[in-house]
């Protein structure tokens, strides 16, 4: 069974999907637009 991470902050989004054994299947950095 797949699992979904997501981090939401203020520079930017990450999301990584990873496996039963901890192997990464996929990720992904969006941008939020913010400017420090």
């Amino acid at each position: 069974m797949p699992y979904l991470g997501i981090d939401i902050g203020s520079l930017s989004c990450e999301a990584v999907v990873i496996d039963d054994n901890g192997c990464v299947l996929g990720q992904s950095v969006v941008p939020t637009g913010a400017r420090p």
